[in-house]
């Protein structure tokens, strides 16, 4: 299986969710590397996704992977950043398969096998709020790519992933997305 460099660290989770300074740092990369190959690799494509992870330290990729302001036309874009939406997704599947979820009330841990249907509506709730969380920036990363198409020249939708809509929208993996008209 190939090493893939992980992009984000447990102290930059730990900035968004409380996880203890003690958790293990193997399952931390193997959550990290699946939130990579299956929700960052199809966002960016093939040829922009190896290029940022054999080029992620060079100044071009500072701005996407830790967000910016920027302007576009009359109006200021304030950019999260692509490792925002990779600690969300890291905490979706963290908390899917953790069985540990952060609620307004602190942490719960629930059993899946013996959980009452109270406590299933508050885990899916939470993690419906990460995923919701992480669609909303996954959404920014594309403007901003779509923004700064001259400094991403990797960057490209591929047709057979994408499906043009009628209202300037697309759809890339059953994900439907909403561009400005020009």
């Amino acid at each position: 299986m190939l090493e893939e460099t992980v992009l984000i660290t447990l102290a930059e989770v730990q900035k968004v969710r409380y996880i203890t300074q003690h958790y293990d740092a193997d399952k931390f990369a193997q959550f990290a590397r699946e939130v990579q190959r299956v929700y960052v690799l199809p966002l960016l494509g093939n040829s922009l996704y190896a290029d940022l992870l054999d080029n992620y330290e060079e100044s071009n990729y500072d701005e996407l992977l830790e967000g910016t302001t920027y302007a576009d036309g009359d109006e200021t874009i304030s950019f999260y950043g692509l490792k925002l939406y990779m600690i969300y997704m890291w905490l979706y599947l963290y908390s899917k398969e953790g069985g540990v979820f952060y609620t307004e009330s602190g942490r719960e841990e629930f059993d899946f096998q013996e959980t009452k249907s109270i406590k299933t509506g508050l885990a899916s709730e939470v993690l419906n709020n990460f995923k919701s969380n992480a669609d909303r920036i996954a959404k920014q990363v594309i403007k901003y790519l779509d923004d700064h198409t001259d400094d991403f020249d990797k960057w490209e939708v591929s047709p057979r992933e994408t499906k043009q809509l009628k209202d300037n929208s697309f759809t890339v993996f059953g994900k439907t997305f909403h561009r400005p008209e020009v």
